[in-house]
């Protein structure tokens, strides 16, 4: 029972992990709110949020930006389940669909945005996520990834008990950024640790 509980935050299901999905909402809202100072400067107009959980995120980001349109995409239909009523008075402007960041099921340049809280630690391939990203991504659009987790000894129990998590430092994240394309990688940390990355896809601006 308590490795079940573990893999709920990897992979959440049912009714608990609809209840772990409200409670991301909540607990990662200072985290989005905050992130939003990075992608003010320049105003989206077609979003994608990768790995959106129970939709918090994407209620964020609509409210910030009232003439774009979003996309959310999550492995977990208990999450997407959450996100559909979080997200619901949006209408059309807000598309929710199954999928995630190592296949995303989206057509190549369709968004000027695309954004991942609280997600890359369970990518099983980080390099094809970043890839998958570029490819749906326009010429001159944006990366924004933003983590509350950075390795520590108190965060090591998390990768001890969900299998598959890996937990970045914001310098290795940033080299990986650059690795795979993004150029203008700007980097912010706050007093508690939590950090926000953003790159952009060469070839030009909006």
């Amino acid at each position: 029972m308590a490795n079940n509980r573990w893999e709920q935050f990897r992979q959440p299901q049912g009714f608990m992990g609809r209840l772990l999905a409200k409670g991301m909402n909540r607990g990662h809202l200072a985290l989005v709110v905050w992130s939003l100072s990075l992608i003010r400067r320049r105003t989206p107009t077609k979003m994608l949020d990768v790995g959106c959980g129970g939709g918090g995120s994407l209620r964020e980001l609509m409210d910030t930006f009232p003439q774009a349109s979003a996309r959310g995409i999550d492995p977990s239909e208990a999450c997407l389940t959450v996100a559909r009523k979080v997200t619901r008075d949006f209408g059309r402007r807000c598309q929710l669909q199954q999928g995630a960041a190592e296949k995303i099921p989206c057509q190549d340049e369709s968004f000027d945005l695309v954004t991942a809280y609280e997600t890359v630690y369970f990518w099983p391939d980080l390099s094809n996520g970043l890839a998958e990203i570029w490819r749906v991504l326009e010429p001159g659009g944006r990366l924004l990834l933003a983590c509350e987790l950075s390795p520590s000894e108190k965060n090591r129990k998390y990768e001890a008990r969900i299998a598959g998590m890996k937990i970045y430092s914001s310098q290795e994240l940033a080299a990986r950024l650059e690795q795979a394309g993004f150029t203008n990688i700007e980097h912010q940390q706050d007093a508690k640790g939590r950090f926000c990355l953003l790159g952009e896809k060469q070839g030009g601006s909006k």
